[in-house]
């Protein structure tokens, strides 16, 4: 009798350990970030705050600098401050 209960209920649980590691599978990679290349922008003075300089990108790693000077991206390109965190492309 024991038996055939636990064989009986193995193909259901089966399937269904199968539909949840799906789920979980699927969930991960839509949630993948693409890299984009964005304008990195350098405080010049109040009159110019976002002065173009290097193409930088959003993926987190090393901080997007001209020399010693930090660049910062803008939220929209039509935006007039330049607060958004870039990083360095790499080589």
């Amino acid at each position: 009798m024991k038996s055939r209960i636990f064989k009986n209920l193995m193909m259901p649980l089966a399937v269904m350990v199968l539909g949840v590691a799906g789920a979980f599978a699927t969930t991960s990679m839509a949630s993948t970030k693409a890299v984009v290349n964005q304008q990195g922008y350098r405080f010049v003075s109040n009159a110019d705050p976002c002065h173009a300089d290097l193409m930088c990108r959003t993926e987190f790693g090393d901080i997007c600098k001209s020399g010693t000077i930090t660049l910062w991206g803008k939220v929209t390109p039509s935006a007039t401050t330049c607060d958004v965190q870039l990083y360095k492309i790499p080589n």
